[in-house]
């Protein structure tokens, strides 16, 4: 399964809320949440070891460090596109800058 999402890629830092001794989910970071798991409703979900591919491509210059947008797709896939991030036995990101508009693809095959 390959799609592409035309929206910016969100952050760990905006999806996230809290202090040092409590973490949550931000508003935002719902609302994100809700926009991917909404593309993946009519989808059946990919049981066992996965492959996972996502290519960034953000409006900026600015350096992104791409595990931080990642851990956002993964937490907010998990039990949607895929049973659990820890069925995940590879990963491959990549990033592209200074695009007209931010999406990103994501690709996931199970692997046999």
């Amino acid at each position: 399964m390959s799609y592409t999402y035309n929206i910016k890629p969100l952050s760990y830092y905006k999806y996230l809320s809290g202090n040092s001794m409590r973490k949550y989910t931000s508003k935002e970071g719902v609302e994100y949440k809700r926009i991917l798991q909404e593309k993946f409703k009519d989808i059946e979900m990919i049981k066992g070891r996965i492959d996972v591919e996502i290519h960034f491509i953000f409006d900026n210059k600015r350096k992104n460090d791409l595990d931080n947008f990642a851990k956002v797709v993964l937490d907010c896939l998990g039990g949607v596109a895929f049973e659990d991030d820890r069925y995940i036995y590879k990963l491959l990101l990549t990033k592209e800058d200074g695009a007209e508009r931010p999406s990103f693809t994501l690709r996931i095959k199970q692997i046999l």
